[in-house]
């Protein structure tokens, strides 16, 4: 999941019924497949499906989801309105330091090179091989 959460204090935002914890979160709701109203009319998408099992895996935890503007999601966010993002958010110099973010985004950043077998002609994805590589996003268990 990539979003973000405030470092203000915590207990602000989220709603106790003395074991269950609210949390707060704002999504676009309309970044298919990441965040978006499928044709029941409910939210999907890889950032909620996620959360929707972290709340399954934890009792004590609730996502309750709002969606908005990226734009009213940060302003939300900085009031104490929402606790995360979930909306596929890029890092950058103004947010790292505003913000906690996920320690790898699903979809960004870092290249990974996966070869078949014992192949260890390959090192980077810079070497000049004749090969050929398809992208695609997702998770490998």
């Amino acid at each position: 999941m990539a979003g973000c959460g405030s470092n203000h204090n915590d207990q602000q935002a989220i709603k106790s019924d003395n074991k269950v914890k609210t949390y707060f979160v704002g999504t676009r709701g309309t970044f298919k497949p990441f965040n978006y109203v499928d044709d029941k009319e409910q939210l999907t998408g890889y950032d909620i499906e996620i959360l929707r099992e972290v709340q399954k895996r934890n009792k004590d935890i609730n996502f309750e989801f709002k969606t908005m503007s990226l734009e009213s999601a940060f302003i939300g966010l900085n009031a104490s309105q929402i606790d995360v993002i979930a909306n596929q958010l890029t890092r950058n110099a103004d947010r790292i330091d505003k913000y906690t973010f996920t320690k790898e985004a699903n979809n960004y950043g870092s290249f990974r090179l996966m070869v078949k077998g014992d192949r260890d002609d390959i090192q980077t994805k810079r070497e000049n091989h004749d090969f050929n590589a398809d992208k695609f996003s997702g998770s490998v268990c």
